[in-house]
């Protein structure tokens, strides 16, 4: 076919010449292997046609049935979930794509009728396909709605279960093509760390660490020059030892093998508040659970000072931590624009947890 603009693609059916609606429109209102199979041909076509957007839609409409395991078709053609993610690692310079990343936040949060649960989970899973796949910087999420609704996407291991529970007959595809990608499940448990409390001869090692760890994180969302420029500003000995001065607590976050995994910040405030100025860890420890465990060690901390309620701000861009702030029971208290010298400015999140503390804390 001279018509084609693109090579087949190698887990979706081949088809001779294009297809059009009419391919699905045959089934009416069935919804068997047959349908299945009809998406999935006319997804080939439109992708062999250059229009990968719509051939992701087409895949999605699949991804809406709920089929037996012993469908010859499903058997055949499994859920495709590496199918998007091939055109996802494939999508050619200049063919539309779309924002799948926010397509599937929308659907996984908006899906409503039959199967509501069972689509709504199937749209997270390929949500964290695209995570894996698109630069956050090209495909960000829908911002406005994480902050209006306190949206905190469900983990690979809440999706697992949730698959599980809702399509234990399919979620083994999504399964493999996480594997595909390396991508791990995760557990639900966060990992075991402690803090080690620093005092002024340690301060150095502080400023060591940032500088380490802050190009990696912000590389995406602020110029190497104001990464260099903040860095001089709040980590400088002058800088740390002053904010220890003042109260502020800095603690190295530990492994449970005691190794340096980040560090955090956190100061006693008036009015029974605590700031949580700085939790960073080293590229090499995210996605281990530490965050969370050591998110986790500072609210305790907090409480042990009388503390009823746990503040911090964070980068507006930065989705992977907003998402483990939400996570841990955090919610939108506002927003910070700080100009902070030299043309640059801090806009951040201004985040807030409710801490509840104890009877027994020493307010």
């Amino acid at each position: 076919m001279s018509d084609w603009i693109n090579p087949p693609h190698p887990l979706l059916p081949e088809v001779g010449q294009p297809l059009d609606a009419a391919e699905l429109q045959q089934w009416g209102p069935q919804r068997h292997g047959g349908y299945h199979l009809s998406c999935l041909r006319y997804a080939q076509s439109l992708w062999r046609q250059g229009l990968p957007a719509r051939a992701l839609l087409a895949l999605n409409l699949s991804l809406s049935l709920r089929l037996s395991a012993n469908d010859p078709a499903l058997q055949a053609w499994p859920l495709p979930y590496r199918a998007l993610s091939w055109i996802l690692q494939q999508r050619p310079e200049g063919q539309f794509l779309g924002n799948p990343r926010r397509h599937w936040q929308h659907l996984a949060t908006r899906v409503r009728g039959p199967q509501q649960a069972l689509r709504s989970w199937r749209a997270w899973a390929c949500w964290h396909l695209a995570e894996a796949l698109l630069p956050l910087a090209q495909f960000p999420p829908d911002s406005a709605q994480i902050v209006a609704e306190a949206l905190a996407e469900p983990t690979a291991w809440q999706v697992q279960q949730a698959l599980q529970r809702h399509d234990p007959d399919g979620s083994s595809a999504w399964l493999e093509a996480m594997a595909c990608l390396g991508r791990s499940i995760g557990t639900q448990q966060s990992s075991a760390c402690s803090l080690k409390i620093l005092g002024p001869q340690q301060m150095d090692g502080i400023g060591d660490l940032a500088r380490e760890i802050w190009p990696e994180v912000y590389r995406e969302l602020l110029s190497p020059q104001q990464i260099a420029y903040m860095l001089k500003r709040s980590y400088a000995q002058e800088t740390l030892l002053a904010d220890l001065q003042r109260g502020v607590i800095f603690a190295q976050i530990l492994s449970s093998n005691q190794d340096v995994a980040g560090f955090l910040a956190l100061e006693p405030m008036p009015q029974r508040r605590a700031f949580l100025h700085k939790l960073y860890l080293l590229p090499s420890r995210i996605g281990q659970g530490l965050g969370a465990a050591a998110l986790q060690q500072a609210a305790e901390l907090a409480r042990f000072w009388g503390c009823g309620e746990l503040e911090l701000r964070v980068n507006r861009g930065n989705h992977r931590a907003i998402r483990a702030y939400l996570r841990a029971g955090f919610c939108f208290a506002g927003e910070l624009c700080t100009d902070i010298g030299e043309g640059f400015v801090m806009d951040d999140h201004l985040l807030r947890l409710n801490l509840n503390p104890a009877p027994h804390s020493i307010a």
